[in-house]
């Protein structure tokens, strides 16, 4: 995985877990321990590991989430979400410009994939 689809990835799923979820988001900031030198606010914080393998037409993609608490680096919560998804870009046009304008067009097809996976976590 590149630059651009590492940060597509993050996005989509910092976009849909402070919109669908009862989670704040606050900015990861790197240092030691689980939850480096984040603000104290923070209580846990989400990992997200992606595996992909693309097709002519489709991107197979397998992701697996957790959720780690900052004070002893527990798993509160684990997820696994796999499939293959058609690198379709005919739906959810206005999401696809969105990204699209952020990280470039070459990642227009792994837009709607991407979305579609990680609306599990």
């Amino acid at each position: 995985m590149g630059n651009p689809e590492k940060q597509l990835a993050a996005k989509i799923t910092e976009n849909y877990l402070s919109h669908h979820k009862e989670f704040i988001i606050y900015p990861f900031r790197s240092g030691n321990g689980i939850c480096g030198s984040s603000d104290k606010k923070v209580q846990a914080i989400f990992q997200l590991k992606i595996r992909e393998k693309q097709t002519s037409d489709k991107v197979e993609l397998s992701a697996i989430g957790k959720v780690l608490k900052c004070s002893k680096g527990e798993v509160l919560w684990e997820a696994l979400a796999e499939n293959s998804y058609s690198k379709n870009t005919e739906e959810n046009q206005s999401l696809i410009n969105t990204y699209t304008q952020l990280y470039g067009k070459e990642i227009a097809s792994k837009v709607n994939p991407y979305f579609f996976c990680f609306k599990v976590f």
